[in-house]
């Protein structure tokens, strides 16, 4: 698991909070494009949920646990995934 424990009534308030970022932000913003500003909702309530599960329980994974691959074709189509994810970005940017 990627945090261990964290805070149940701060995961419910965040998941409440993002619903008023999203509509802040379409209000200030209102030109944002619903990807960017998704984006941007998703990032900030991971970061409010992490960072003081972070300095309460500290960093409990090794870099090498948080990424596992139940079997090597399941690893290999997520290469090819990341792959094509990569040439969309080249050729459509």
């Amino acid at each position: 698991a990627f945090l261990i424990n964290p805070s149940k009534k701060l995961v419910l308030y965040v998941l409440l909070g993002s619903i008023l970022i999203a509509v802040t932000l379409k209000w200030k913003f209102p030109d944002m494009n619903y990807f960017n500003r998704s984006t941007i909702v998703i990032i900030a309530t991971s970061l409010i949920v992490a960072i003081p599960t972070w300095l309460k329980s500290g960093w409990q994974q090794s870099g090498r646990k948080l990424i596992t691959i139940s079997d090597p074709k399941v690893g290999q189509l997520a290469i090819a995934l990341l792959l094509s994810l990569i040439c969309c970005h080249i050729i459509f940017h």
